[in-house]
């Protein structure tokens, strides 16, 4: 597994083109959700108790803040800033490898700061390997399993270790060296992602494993001693002391092209299990929020995994309890017939109406959507809703099998994505600096030959 990983991450990708595009979408969107999360309270509480810290201007621009850091509290605040919203890109497994953007960014901006050029297109091929590395481990094993109990983020942190450890100049050897300790260091559970634990760490956990992949890298640069054996070793390695022996695995060799064109870009917030259920509420919308009093049962039709990780009842403490429950998320969508990040609100959850409709939403097991689900050739995420009155009238019956975001619906890059970045970046940029951006991604050739320090330039915002 090391030396596969370390063979694939020390590699000079040549992509295709359809892989650049794919590459190109998956980096505006992480963008957008960053500018998204700039103005979130929450989000500033726990970046301030690390730039407090951090005066002066040497070091790293974080994009969508004025902030100038040094390398690994850049690293976290703008993976933090990308994860903040739960909105950004995500497998169809789970995990977002996305959350290596932040410390692939910063990695690269180190890289130019010692006088060799990076472009914004060095970026995206550097991005693609992180995607691969990120997607295949999650795709082909599941740490975050009940019996496992290691929460995914530590894809992140292999994903960063491994790439960043190239980019900032190892060789082989180097990027060995990062990889192996990576595995050595001591991966996080997922409690705080179930009751009673849930809370802002899930928030910022893949943030702060990317940016230990980021160190790591350097260590690695620097002539670091690897843990050959750091997987396998008798009794210590994590194979036989947290897998219960059987090791980790890549179903397939690493290419540049299966994860990153096909990861599902999120076009409402929430888990992504029940994004399709957000979909189908707020088409329900228009003819249920009228006849709110007079609800009686809402029936939601989801697959298994939706059952097994966002079938929640009782309280839900924070937003970050209610973007994963599936009764909130159907409930909030068919009252206020949209969903965005403060739909997730203490405020917006204080709706009179909303925990009564909560408590009338009843999830049935559908056979056909679970199997589809799991169906390689298929893998859907589907959830169908309907609604039944006190009257007995029953409102149609309203089904998707695929999120909007997902590649399979057309538009991953197209409309979609550009009006989710304008909404997100727009009250923070302004609409001439908005204009500029929208008019430079739209010409990839210009775009991919630009410098990072200015490609970063133009993501700043002013002091506030």
């Amino acid at each position: 597994m090391l030396q596969m990983l370390a063979d694939y991450a020390s590699q000079e990708l040549i992509p295709s083109a359809p892989v650049m595009d794919a590459a190109q979408t998956r980096l505006i969107d992480a963008l957008a959700c960053a500018f998204g999360a700039a103005t979130e309270p929450g989000c500033q509480r726990v970046l301030d108790t690390l730039v407090a810290q951090c005066p002066g201007t040497a070091g790293i621009p974080v994009p969508a803040t004025h902030w100038v850091l040094d390398p690994q509290r850049a690293a976290f605040a703008l993976g933090t800033l990308i994860r903040w919203l739960d909105f950004s890109d995500t497998t169809f497994w789970g995990s977002h490898p996305s959350d290596s953007v932040g410390a692939i960014i910063v990695a690269a901006a180190i890289r130019e700061r010692a006088g060799k050029a990076v472009t914004v297109g060095d970026l995206l091929r550097w991005l693609i390997q992180v995607y691969e590395i990120h997607g295949g481990l999650v795709e082909a094993n599941r740490f975050d399993s009940s019996t496992n109990a290691l929460d995914n983020v530590f894809c992140a942190k292999i994903a960063t270790a491994g790439v960043a450890a190239h980019i900032l100049g190892g060789n082989r050897d180097a990027v060995f060296s990062a990889l192996s300790h990576a595995w050595v260091d001591g991966q996080s559970s997922p409690v705080y992602r179930h009751p009673p634990n849930i809370g802002p760490r899930k928030a910022w956990a893949a943030a702060d494993a990317a940016c230990r992949g980021l160190w790591f890298a350097q260590l690695g640069v620097s002539g670091e001693t690897a843990c050959p054996t750091a997987i396998s070793a008798d009794t210590w390695g994590l194979t036989p002391s947290r897998l219960h022996g059987i090791p980790p695995k890549l179903d397939r060799v690493l290419i540049d092209r299966i994860l990153v064109e096909s990861t599902i870009l999120k076009l409402v917030p929430g888990q992504r299990n029940g994004t399709t259920a957000i979909e189908v509420a707020i088409r329900l919308h228009a003819s249920v929020a009228p006849r709110l009093a007079d609800v009686k049962e809402i029936r939601v039709y989801t697959h298994d995994e939706a059952m097994r990780r966002i079938n929640v009842v009782g309280p839900l403490p924070n937003a970050e309890a209610r973007d994963h429950c599936l009764q909130y998320m159907v409930a909030a969508a068919l009252i206020y017939g949209r969903i965005a990040n403060w739909h997730y609100s203490d405020e917006a959850a204080a709706h009179p109406q909303l925990e009564g409709l909560r408590a009338r939403v009843r999830l049935i097991e559908h056979a056909k959507y679970s199997r589809d689900h799991h169906d390689p050739e298929v893998r859907s995420c589907a959830n169908a809703i309907e609604v039944e009155f006190t009257d007995g009238r029953v409102s149609e019956h309203v089904e998707a099998l695929f999120p909007a975001g997902d590649p399979r619906q057309g538009d991953p890059g197209g409309v979609l994505l550009a009006q989710k970045f304008a909404s997100l970046a727009g009250l923070v940029l302004g609409a001439t600096r908005l204009a500029a951006l929208q008019h430079l991604f739209a010409e990839p050739e210009k775009l991919r030959s630009l410098s990072l320090a200015r490609f970063l330039a133009m993501l700043a915002v002013d002091g506030r």
